[in-house]
């Protein structure tokens, strides 16, 4: 007799289905919507298709993963994005200003499995919150910051804020104390004052979200929900 599915399953599948949906739906008004400007290749969406049924099957390959594996696969993990951020940095391509690529992947992204890994596995295995003081916190935090000085190299400040967000995210939940997590989020506001002033790129970026002056995407983005509606227009 086969166990019940659990509720957390079942809730996780249903709003994964719920983005795709919308995200779907959002992609294919956008090319209807950009038609009679652009004339864009329906390719375009075969290609979002195909993307997002490949992300589907690794999706569910790795929830058969058991968790005990995922524990064990933090070193070798930690060891290939080390080795990759690195080699990105002697040997990337260079794209949009910062040298993110090298043999076809970004050695960042690899670094988001491996940070969520360990995160999780630190906060389960050696119960920080359980510990007095700040000691039991350092360790992540030496991590998260070990590899956002690899990223901020290349350099990539968007995916280095993004794992400064992640790493204070799991320790907030994990019951980081109050005053540490306050130190963590001044050493980050610090970050991105650093960045401002001293980063050609952050610094435009910055202004022209601050003006208004959004990216091209986001003008589509944007044209596309004020014309899409819910259920869009294709």
């Amino acid at each position: 007799m086969h166990s019940p599915v659990p509720v957390r399953r079942v809730l996780l599948a249903t709003v994964l289905l719920v983005l795709l949906l919308m995200g779907t739906v959002e992609v294919y008004s956008t090319l209807v919507f950009a038609e009679s400007y652009r004339n864009p290749n329906i390719m375009a969406f075969v290609r979002y298709l195909l993307r997002m049924f490949l992300a589907l099957v690794v999706f569910l390959v790795t929830l058969r993963i058991p968790l005990p594996a995922w524990a064990e696969s933090r070193k070798p993990l930690a060891l290939l994005t080390v080795i990759l951020l690195v080699a990105v940095l002697l040997f990337g391509a260079e794209t949009k200003g910062a040298q993110r690529w090298f043999m076809g992947i970004q050695p960042a992204e690899v670094g988001k499995v491996y940070l969520i890994v360990y995160l999780a596995w630190y906060l389960s295995d050696r119960r920080p919150h359980l510990v007095p003081g700040a000691a039991p916190w350092i360790p992540p935090l030496l991590w998260t910051g070990f590899l956002v000085v690899l990223i901020v190299l290349q350099p990539n400040y968007s995916t280095a804020g993004l794992y400064l967000l992640l790493t204070a995210a799991f320790l907030w939940v994990g019951g980081m104390p109050i005053r540490a997590f306050f130190g963590v989020g001044m050493t980050t506001a610090a970050f991105v004052f650093l960045a401002y002033y001293f980063s050609p790129h952050v610094h435009a970026r910055m202004d022209l979200f601050l003006r208004g002056d959004l990216h091209e995407q986001a003008r589509w983005a944007l044209a596309t929900l004020k014309h899409g509606g819910l259920l869009g227009v294709g």
